[in-house]
């Protein structure tokens, strides 16, 4: 299980540190030395530009609830309802719109990833940008040695792939639930199911790369935007993800009808998304 030494925030929470042999440091080591870049490639290619499966943000909600995250001791004996609800209470002091409501309560559902077919290392736990040298504060970070990029003359160099200041929207991030949602809201927004602006999907996409809004690494990589949104990022850890795992959870479906209140103002209730 994870320990009380790693990343902290500003209320000294710690987590990202696990004890070599336990659950967790099994899967990163899985983790990090399967997600090349041609692994990533491919399965964004495979996962989100064929999404059959149509469902309503309820019927999504309902389907990924019983999912055990492998690579989080925090909430492994809740449903993940819990985790949702909890993130959707902690948006209202987050200072962020109300969006950020709805952003807290379905960020986490692209992990039902795991049901159609994909095995947990490629779809929770922390990420990072492939295709450059992986930076020395990414979770379980020794087994990169066991990545075969790491040693790719172009792959494993600094900039790697990549051009100074090109932003992380042209930065390919290890495949998992992140990116996936990010894909099926962007589509919905497009296809006028769902009325979320482009700053609220940022943390959709990219709340799991704390080595990027918590270590302040690839920095170099940063567009103008990228800088400009960080903030959200930071109000959405510290208010509604990451820190919010330890709260009291009895009776807390009682949020669920205000919650779903907000989220249908987002996402028609009635809108089958492509997953």
């Amino acid at each position: 299980m994870g320990t009380s030494e790693g990343l902290t925030n500003a209320a000294g929470y710690a987590y990202r540190t696990y004890a070599p042999g336990s659950r967790e440091w099994h899967f990163y080591r899985q983790r990090i030395s399967l997600s090349t870049l041609e692994v990533t490639q491919s399965l964004r290619k495979r996962f989100l530009e064929n999404r059959p499966m149509q469902m309503t943000m309820r019927e999504a909600v309902d389907y990924y609830n019983d999912i055990v995250d492998e690579s989080d001791p925090d909430m492994d004996q809740e449903p993940q309802i819990t985790h949702a609800i909890q993130c959707a209470i902690g948006a209202k002091d987050s200072g962020l719109p109300e969006w950020a409501i709805a952003i807290g309560f379905i960020h986490d559902v692209g992990k039902l990833l795991v049901k159609l077919g994909l095995s947990q290392p490629f779809v929770v736990g922390d990420e990072w940008p492939v295709g450059c040298a992986p930076a020395k504060q990414i979770v379980c970070s020794q087994f990169f040695s066991e990545n075969p990029d790491v040693k790719h003359p172009v792959y494993g160099s600094k900039m790697g792939i990549y051009e100074e200041g090109c932003g992380l929207e042209n930065v390919v991030i290890t495949f998992g639930h992140d990116e996936y949602l990010w894909r099926v809201l962007t589509d919905a927004v497009k296809d006028g199911g769902s009325s979320f602006p482009p700053e609220a999907l940022h943390p959709i996409r990219y709340h799991s790369a704390y080595v990027v809004h918590t270590a302040g690494q690839y920095d170099y990589l940063l567009s103008e935007r990228d800088r400009q949104w960080m903030p959200i990022l930071h109000k959405f850890r510290d208010h509604i993800d990451l820190y919010t795992k330890r709260g009291e959870t009895a009776g807390i479906e009682s949020h669920l009808p205000e919650i779903w209140q907000v989220v249908d103002k987002y996402i028609r209730p009635d809108y089958k998304l492509s997953w």
